[in-house]
């Protein structure tokens, strides 16, 4: 009897503990890819350090939130980046983005080995959104950026 008991317990934790995950998967909660728009992308050179053969650039874009519900978190995350290509941060967060809000976004990368530059080189960089309300969230991939250097 003990040990049928012990087993109800286990097994009712173990549903409760699959509930509460499941219940912040984002049920009912629209995907990144459904409310969030990138646009007016802008890239700054900063520097270009020939001695180490790096461009240090500053890259801004504008993040809206084009859906009906204001977000608690908007989370730019996993990165996917070529070799030649060094982030500052591996993640930005935006708190309480409102609906219909837009934020700009800016941040620093360096170009590794790109000098001398001779011809017109591009980098697309993949990168995942995840937006939070409410304790729940939902994610997608297939969001990128692009860097485009031109010879002078």
């Amino acid at each position: 009897m003990c040990l049928y008991k012990m087993k109800k317990e286990v097994v009712f934790a173990a549903l409760l503990a699959l509930l509460l995950y499941v219940g912040c998967l984002g049920q009912g909660l629209p995907t990144p890819k459904e409310v969030i728009e990138l646009s007016n992308p802008k890239l700054t050179i900063r520097e270009v350090d020939q001695k180490n053969n790096i461009v240090r650039i500053e890259y801004s874009f504008a993040i809206k939130n084009k859906g009906e519900d204001d977000l608690d978190e908007v989370v730019l995350y996993d990165f996917d980046t070529p070799l030649d290509i060094r982030m500052y941060k591996d993640e930005f967060v935006l708190h309480g983005l409102k609906s219909g809000e837009s934020r700009n976004l800016k941040f620093k990368v360096d170009v590794l080995g790109a000098l001398p530059l001779t011809q017109e080189r591009e980098w697309k960089i993949d990168f995942s959104i995840k937006i939070v309300k409410g304790g729940s969230y939902t994610a997608s991939s297939g969001f990128f950026y692009v860097i485009r250097l031109y010879p002078t």
